[in-house]
């Protein structure tokens, strides 16, 4: 297991309320990446429309981090398009999400991330679009 460094203030406000913060660690954050270990609860496993939802707010809380963190001042975000494609059915308690900021422009961002379980198996890949919002009135 690799160490983990503490959870990203910006992770925490964008955290989806179906993560489980102490089950969550932040293997390595930069501006353009981001890696979290996730242990879900294994409640979640036994209801797949559960399951599939708890890695949807993984990734989007990841992608969603990634975004607000390279915000301009007076600038918001709101995701537009979430493109999901759930690989691999069978539950896995221990998650990987593998999050990149891919284009960073004036008025939208694009993500990508990817789920692993704890046999390094893509489960999941989401892409995602922002629009970047001038906050000021």
């Amino acid at each position: 297991m690799t160490a983990t460094t503490p959870i990203d203030p910006l992770l925490q406000i964008a955290l989806a309320p179906w993560v489980q913060v102490e089950r969550l660690q932040q293997v390595e954050r930069s501006a353009q990446h981001i890696t979290l270990d996730l242990c879900l609860a294994p409640l979640l496993l036994q209801h797949p429309e559960h399951y599939a939802h708890s890695l949807h707010a993984l990734a989007g809380s990841a992608m969603s981090c990634l975004v607000e963190g390279a915000l301009q001042p007076g600038f918001t975000q709101r995701n537009v398009a979430l493109h999901a494609s759930l690989i691999h059915p069978e539950p896995s308690q221990i998650v990987q999400v593998q999050a990149k900021l891919c284009r960073q422009g004036r008025s939208v961002s694009f993500t990508e991330a990817s789920l692993y379980n704890d046999e390094n198996i893509v489960i999941a890949h989401y892409q995602g679009t922002y629009a970047l919002l001038s906050s000021v009135q």
